[in-house]
C-alpha cells in the first residue's frame, strides 16, 4: 500500500510537472491569437497560472534524471532556439538592408540613442519619442489647452520628424505651452522616451557603427543572454540537466518571448535577461554583481524591475549593506544626469506614465469603474508586498521561492495595471518556467518552498 501510495504521489508530481511546463506554453499560444478585445479573458488565464504556481507541487520522474532524455532534449532545445535565432538574424538583416524596426520600442530606443549623440535629452520636456502617445492623447492635448493640429498636416510632420529628427518638425507638433498653464505643461512633458536611460547609453556607440541593425542586434544578444543565464540559475538551484533543457524547450516554444523579442523589438528583454543576472549572483552570494544587475536592470524599465529589491536585503551579516548600496549607486549614475538636466520631463516620462495611460481592451480595467481599478490595484500591491516581505523574513536563498515569487508578482503587476500587451507575458512564462524546474527537484528541494 505504501509502495503503491508513493508512486501515485510521484505521477501527480510528474502531471504537475507537465502542467506548469505546458501551460505557459499553451497560454501564451492563446495570448498571441487573443489579444485586443480578450481583456477578461487574458487577464482571467494569468490570474489563474499565477495561483497555479502558488500551489502545485511537481516534481521529476527517474526518466529526467537519465543521460539519453538529457541528449534528447537538449537535441530538441538546440534546434528550436536556432529558428528562434535565425528569425532574429533576420530582423539584423532588415534593419541593416532597410532601417526598418517593426515595433515602436525599438524605433523609440533608435531614435533616443540619435538624439543623445546630438546632445539631447531624449526625456526632455517637449520632446517626441512616443508618436504613438502623441496620437493617442490628441483630446487629452486639446482639454490642456495645447495647441492641436488638423491630422491633415500632422501625419507629414510626424513623418519628416520621425525619419529625420528635423527640430522644427518636432516644434510644430509639441508646442511651447501657454504661460501659467500648468495642465499644458504636464501634458507636453508625456511624449519623451519611456524606458530607462541604459538602452539609449547603449545603442548610441553601437548605432553610430551599425546603424538601425544595432536594435535587433543588441535584442538577440540580450534574449541569448536570458537563456544562458536562467540555465545557470536553474543548475545553480540544483535542476537536472535535462530538466534545463526541456526549460528551453518550452520557452523557445512559448511564441511571445521570441517573437516580440526578436521579431519585434521589445525592450522588456534587456530587463528580463538583467533580473536572471541578478538572481545568478543572488543564488552565488556575489553582492556586488547584485547591486549592479539590480541597478542595470532597473535602469533599462522600472516595472517589473523593480521586483527584484528584496534581493537586496537578503545577505550574510557580514557585508549586509553591499548589495543595496552598490544597487543605490548605480541608479544614481545611470538615471543621475538625465534627472539633473530635467527633472519634470524625466519624472514624467519614467515615473508618471503609467498612471496616465488610458485602459485598453487587452485589459480587465477597460471594462471596470475606476473604483474597481482602485481597489484591485492596491490588493495587488498587497499581494507582492506580503510576498516580498515572507521571503526577507525568512532569509530565503533557494531559487524557488525566488522563481514562485518573480512570476506571481510579475502577474500581479500585469493585473494592478491598465493594459496587458504581449511584450508583458513572458514577465510571467519565464519565471513560472524556472518556478516549474526549480522546485520538481525534490525531495531535495522540498524544503525551499
Amino acid at each position: 500500500m505504501t509502495r503503491q501510495r508513493a508512486r501515485s504521489s510521484a505521477a501527480a508530481g510528474f502531471a504537475w510537472l507537465a502542467v506548469l511546463l505546458l501551460g505557459p506554453v499553451l497560454i501564451g499560444r492563446f495570448f498571441e491569437v487573443h489579444d485586443w478585445e480578450w481583456g477578461r479573458q487574458r487577464c482571467a488565464l494569468l490570474a489563474a497560472a499565477a495561483v497555479l504556481v502558488l500551489v502545485a507541487r511537481p516534481s521529476a520522474s527517474a526518466f529526467l534524471r537519465s543521460r539519453a532524455a538529457a541528449a534528447v532534449l537538449w537535441a530538441a532545445a538546440l534546434v528550436a532556439l536556432g529558428l528562434d535565432a535565425r528569425s532574429g538574424l533576420q530582423s539584423v538583416s532588415l534593419a541593416a538592408s532597410t532601417g526598418e524596426i517593426r515595433l515602436d520600442q525599438g524605433q523609440n530606443t533608435l531614435r533616443a540613442a540619435r538624439l543623445l549623440l546630438r546632445g539631447e535629452d531624449p526625456y526632455a520636456q517637449g520632446q517626441l519619442l512616443d508618436l504613438e502617445a502623441w496620437f493617442t492623447r490628441a483630446p487629452q492635448r486639446a482639454q490642456a489647452g495645447l495647441v492641436t493640429l488638423h491630422p491633415r498636416f500632422a501625419h507629414g510632420l510626424a513623418g519628416r520628424w520621425w525619419s529625420s529628427l528635423d527640430p522644427s518638425a518636432r516644434a510644430a507638433l509639441v508646442p511651447p505651452a501657454p504661460a501659467g498653464n500648468a495642465a499644458a505643461a504636464r501634458e507636453r512633458s508625456l511624449y519623451g522616451y519611456k524606458y530607462g536611460p541604459l538602452l539609449p547609453l547603449l545603442t548610441a556607440p553601437a548605432q553610430a557603427l551599425a546603424g538601425a541593425a544595432a536594435v535587433p542586434a543588441l535584442q538577440l544578444f540580450w534574449w541569448a543572454a536570458l537563456l544562458v543565464l536562467l540555465a545557470l540559475c536553474l543548475r545553480a538551484g540544483a535542476a537536472d540537466p535535462a530538466v534545463v533543457a526541456l526549460v528551453l524547450l518550452c520557452l523557445s516554444l512559448e511564441p511571445n518571448l521570441a517573437r516580440n523579442a526578436l521579431y519585434y523589438s521589445a525592450s522588456d528583454i534587456w530587463a528580463l535577461a538583467l533580473m536572471a543576472g541578478a538572481l545568478l549572483a543572488f543564488l552565488h552570494r556575489r553582492p556586488v554583481a547584485l547591486g549592479l544587475c539590480v541597478a542595470a536592470a532597473v535602469s533599462c524599465k522600472l516595472l517589473p524591475s523593480l521586483l527584484l529589491l528584496p534581493m537586496l536585503f537578503v545577505q550574510e551579516r557580514r557585508g549586509r549593506l553591499t548589495a543595496p548600496l552598490v544597487a543605490c549607486a548605480g541608479v544614481v549614475a545611470l538615471f543621475g544626469p538625465f534627472v539633473a538636466a530635467d527633472p519634470a520631463g524625466f519624472w514624467a516620462n519614467v515615473v508618471i506614465w503609467p498612471s496616465a495611460m488610458q485602459p485598453d481592451n487587452t485589459h480587465w480595467s477597460f471594462y471596470a469603474s475606476a473604483a474597481v481599478r482602485s481597489a484591485v490595484r492596491a490588493f495587488c500591491g498587497l499581494a507582492i508586498a506580503a510576498g516580498a516581505v515572507a521571503l526577507v523574513a525568512r532569509q530565503r536563498r533557494m531559487p524557488a521561492g525566488w522563481f514562485r515569487y518573480l512570476a506571481a508578482s510579475s502577474a500581479a503587476l500585469v493585473l494592478g495595471g491598465v493594459a496587458f500587451h504581449n511584450n508583458y507575458v513572458p514577465w510571467f512564462t519565464v519565471w513560472a518556467l524556472g518556478s516549474a524546474s526549480a522546485i520538481a527537484q525534490a525531495p531535495a528541494a522540498s524544503g525551499n518552498r
